[in-house]
């Protein structure tokens, strides 16, 4: 589609300067071939059978389990509600943060960094869980992409565990 604008200045000597604008938009239908290596949480290449196996069977999972089809949702928008979201199916599924530590899926102090970083108001301000401003950063504060890791890797040894 293409389109025209213009625009009209009235100088003081009364001459009309115009303008004209044109613009268009355009569907283009392109070829592309990407090349994507995965690495585990200790920096290890995955092949690419197992890559493939591993999203190949978090994808059936969740046709047939509504916890892993409710986190593949919020991984959707990875903001920090939503992290904290898959960190509470998971945590409930496993009957408490108690015996998620015990699982050793991720760092006890890592989870606790997380859960502090995701309530406090005072480090996310409206991103944070809670409003209120006695829920504190920890002291090491962890950024929203730590956090995406974590929360993937807390997913990744969930969801193999799940098989």
């Amino acid at each position: 589609m293409i389109g025209f604008d213009n625009i009209t200045l009235l100088r003081e000597d009364g001459k009309k300067d115009s303008y004209i604008y044109m613009s268009c938009s355009m569907n283009v239908r392109t070829r592309m071939s990407v090349e994507i290596t995965v690495y585990d949480s200790e920096g290890n290449e995955i092949k690419e059978e197992e890559t493939k196996n591993n999203l190949s069977r978090w994808i059936i999972e969740g046709l047939d389990n509504e916890d892993v089809a409710s986190i593949l949702r919020y991984f959707r928008k990875p903001n920090w509600m939503n992290l904290y979201k898959i960190y509470e199916v998971i945590r409930d599924d496993l009957n408490g943060e108690a015996a998620l530590i015990s699982k050793n899926y991720i760092p006890r102090k890592d989870i606790k960094r997380f859960t502090q970083s995701a309530q406090s108001k005072e480090l996310l301000g409206d991103e944070a869980r809670h409003a209120s401003l006695k829920y504190k950063p920890p002291e090491i504060p962890m950024n929203i992409d730590e956090a995406r890791q974590l929360i993937k890797q807390l997913f990744e040894h969930w969801v193999i565990s799940k098989k």
